[in-house]
This record gives structure tokens, sequence and C-alpha cells, in this order.
């Protein structure tokens, strides 16, 4: 920003709702970008247009620049922070680099996932309750969710994942809080799979930490699936979340795994077994809504569906081929040439 002449600016409005930071990049910031860029070109070809450098003495021009935030201005004071400002300081850090916690559970860990709790309390710092890999933390006016973290040091050092994996020693007392996707939605906490009806649709929606899907999840959103298949309903709707749709199968979980091989085997077929369900499913019409972006297994557990509804800013990543060479599943070699023909989708899972 303050490395030269500016061709093209782009102003957006922030969401209503509070929103990560990487969440922010991949909707409004990559909007306003490919736009700033398009202009640029075009201003370029035109051959008119003077560039100029930022001049932060015109009275136009808002902000300022600031310096690189460290982990010291993300410190979390469990003790007197309240819960909503826990929250936006995780956002504000997620998915990278995190906030960097040594206090809460007396070693060094990443925190990341941050999402409200309205219910549960307890005294400040306490881990009062686990749901589906989450944690809840005790604040000092409520609590809060954390989905994931990773350690600082360790055999699976810097991978991220679900908190209470990487916490698991010091959950035994820690009681387990499910909430069936079937649960009304009428107070805010941590739920990745949630299951609604309206007008003789079935919204099934899934959100898992940046799409990644474990063995456990893949079940679980297929037992959810079978559910509302078996409800009285004209169509399903697989509604991705906000970021990602689904990017395929857990690889932090496969790779922190005491076998990985064995784990990988069951999530792919986990998550195969979903798409067949998916795909053989006759008695209501199954509509993918892809609001988020989608990439390998993902992206191709989509196409399962007889309908897919894209939003124009989702980037699809639908080979495996860079993830080691890998040829995939998710039923692609079905489904994919029925979609786009067998050039294309040669193109897209060899040519990449």
């Amino acid at each position: 920003m303050d490395a030269g002449p500016i061709w093209a600016a782009q102003e957006f409005p922030l969401p209503a709702e509070p929103v990560a930071k990487s969440s922010l990049y991949r909707h409004q910031v990559t909007k306003a970008a490919v736009a700033a860029v398009l202009t640029a070109v075009e201003r370029f070809e035109h051959g008119d247009w003077e560039p100029e450098a930022l001049d932060y003495d015109c009275p136009d021009v808002r902000g300022t620049l600031r310096p690189t935030m460290r982990q010291a201005d993300r410190a979390i004071d469990w003790s007197r922070d309240p819960a909503p400002h826990i929250i936006r300081t995780i956002r504000a850090a997620d998915s990278r680099p995190g906030v960097l916690d040594a206090t809460l559970f007396e070693t060094e860990l990443y925190l990341f996932g941050a999402h409200e709790e309205d219910r549960l309390h307890g005294a400040s710092g306490e881990i009062l309750a686990q749901r589906e890999g989450a944690i809840c933390v005790a604040t000092v006016d409520g609590a809060l969710w954390i989905s994931h973290a990773s350690a600082t040091d360790g055999l699976h050092a810097s991978i991220k994942l679900p908190a209470a994996q990487v916490l698991r020693s010091r959950l035994e007392a820690v009681p387990e809080y499910p909430l069936a996707p079937t649960a009304p939605c009428d107070h805010r906490t941590f739920r990745d799979i949630v299951y609604s009806e309206r007008n003789g649709v079935g919204y099934l929606a899934f959100d898992f930490y940046n799409g990644a899907m474990s063995t456990r999840q893949c079940r679980r959103l297929r037992k959810a699936f079978r559910r509302a298949r078996a409800a009285d309903t004209r169509v399903i709707v697989l509604k991705g979340g906000r970021d990602y749709f689904s990017n395929g199968i857990h690889l932090n979980v496969i790779e922190a795994s005491p076998d990985p091989a064995a784990e990988s085997w069951a999530n792919i077929n986990a998550i195969d077994d979903l798409v067949l369900d998916i795909l053989e499913t006759r008695s209501q019409l199954v509509v993918s809504a892809m609001g988020g972006n989608a990439g390998a297994g993902g992206a191709m557990m989509a196409l399962a569906a007889d309908r897919v509804i894209v939003s124009d800013s989702v980037v699809l990543n639908p080979h495996y081929k860079g993830m080691g060479g890998l040829f995939g599943s998710e039923y692609w070699t079905y489904t994919l040439p029925r979609r786009v023909g067998a050039r294309t989708a040669d193109e897209l899972t060899n040519g990449r």
C-alpha cells in the first residue's frame, strides 16, 4: 500500500456480523482486489491515467500506516477481558497466526475458531464443556467456544487440530455438551451441523473449520443427511459454510493420528459413503448451495447433488494431484465428466 504509485483503489463495507480476518479476505477483500486490478489494467491500457503515491497529508486520506502486530498486542487477560473482546482478538488473528496463550491451559497454545456462547457460565478461565472437538471456556462475563488449537512444541507442533484433541489429557473431567443438528437455533453457541425446514425444503447446513472434514464429521454429516432424507420435504439443500463449502478429508487429523494410513482410509471411506447417499437420493431434489470456496474432495462432493448453485466469488480447486499425486475419490470419475465432459474433466484433474 505504501510501496509506490497507486493505479486503483477500491472500498467495501464491512459485514454486519463480525467475522474472522481470513473470512474478510476471502470475500470482501477478494472482490475489491479483483475490481481494483481490472480498473488498473483498463487505466494502463488507455494510457491517460497518472498514478499517484499515497499522501498522508491529503485531507481525503483516512487512516495511517500502523506497525506490524505482534503476539504481545494480541495477549488475552482471562481474568479481566470480556468474551466479546476475546472473540474479536482471536478472529483478528484467524486463520493465521492465531493467538498465542500460555496462561489458560498452563502450556503455550495458538488459539483459533472463536464462537459465542449465551448459556454456559463458570469461573473465569474454567473449561466448562466440550462439543465435537471444541472447548467452552468461561470468561468474566459469560463464556466462549474455541474450536481449534496448535501446540508450539512436540510431535505435532504447529498443526491445527480440534482443541479437545490437543488438550485431551486435560479434559478427562470436562463433560460433553452435545447439541443435535435439529435442536432449535434459539441462542448463540458452537455447532457445526444444523438442520432446519421451511416451506417444504430441508436445509442441511455444515460449517467445518477451514472446510476440512474428519472421519467423525463425515459420519455425523451422513447421519444428518439420512435424517433429512427421511423427512417429508421436496428439496434438500446442502449448505456449506461462509468461507468453505468443503475441502474434503481432514489432512491435519490424519497426520496427527497414531496410524495415519488407517485414518486416511477411514476418512476417504466416510466421505465416499456420504457422497453415495447423496447420489442415490430419489425422494428429494438435492441442491448444493456453495457460498464458500471448495477444494479436492469437497468440490467433488458438491457434484453429487442434482443441482449445484455457486456464488460468483467462489474459488474451486477440484484437483488432487497437487496433494502428493493423489487420485482422489468421492465418485468424481462418475459425476465430473457428466457435468463438464471428459476433456474438461481431464484438464481440471490432470492439468490443474
